[in-house]
């Protein structure tokens, strides 16, 4: 059974690879510096986008757009991101390989800093094993300050499953900017619970703006800590230009 299990995602990254060598050799003019979203430039098929985050083949069908990005030589903070996704590794020495694929985008960074700019944007939403890329790295995200400050307030703070809690958030951004508004709920284990997202904001430079949302906590949610989290994204989750978690928390009570 693990054989045949093996075999199988030998063959499915196999032809991952194919099909995303194709994309990418056909695709040098769409893939440009500015594009962050491999898969979304390059238009891959949804079925192929699915396998690749399914995680027995996340790491090598990440891995290998990154290899193929990087080979062509286009865009490295797409390439760094291809190999940011693929720390979903099995073993040290694909860990390790991922945190040389990003050095790799790194020296090809170019004067606007993109792609150190995205990394140190993106690392605060990294599962343990991206964090453990990340701080084999040591990038100097002092040079790149958030340029999004966020702020939420639950209330009531704690309350019992079955009731609502109102949480008002408020995002201030340093420039202009339009792209959408994350608010996330997540449980004490890292899943997330619920989400808000507000598409087509306009934020506008140095303005407080506010928004609302009211979490209806299932009956059935266990008693526990909950945390809210935050996120301002360019349109498409092409990028994400700020992030916070524990904006606030929540105790549901019994």
């Amino acid at each position: 059974m693990r054989g045949g299990r093996v075999a199988g995602a030998t063959a499915a990254v196999g032809l991952v690879m194919v099909v995303l060598v194709a994309l990418v050799s056909g695709a040098r003019a769409v893939l440009s510096a500015d594009s962050l979203n491999a898969t979304r430039a390059l238009a891959v098929p949804t079925w192929l986008d699915e396998v690749t985050r399914r995680g027995a083949i996340a790491y090598p069908a990440h891995s290998a757009l990154g290899t193929v990005l990087e080979a062509a030589g286009l865009s490295p903070a797409a390439t760094a991101m291809q190999w940011f996704k693929a720390s979903h590794a099995r073993s040290d020495a694909e860990l390790e390989l991922a945190a040389r694929g990003i050095v790799a985008a790194l020296a090809r960074d170019g004067h606007d800093g993109r792609a150190l700019r995205t990394l140190c944007t993106v690392k605060d939403l990294a599962n343990p094993d991206q964090a453990s890329v990340i701080g084999r790295i040591d990038p100097r995200c002092d040079r790149w300050p958030s340029k999004v400050a966020l702020e939420a307030v639950a209330a009531p703070t704690c309350a019992k499953a079955g009731s609502a809690v109102s949480i008002a958030v408020w995002v201030t951004s340093a420039t202009d900017y339009a792209g959408l508004v994350d608010v996330e709920i997540y449980d004490g284990g890292g899943r997330r619970i619920a989400q808000w997202v507000f598409a087509d904001q306009q934020l506008i430079a140095d303005r407080r703006q506010p928004y609302t949302v009211e979490w209806q906590i299932p009956s059935s949610l266990p008693t526990g800590q909950y945390e809210v989290r935050l996120g301002v994204f360019s349109d498409g989750w092409t990028a994400s230009h700020g992030w916070k978690n524990a904006a606030a928390t929540i105790t549901v009570a019994s």
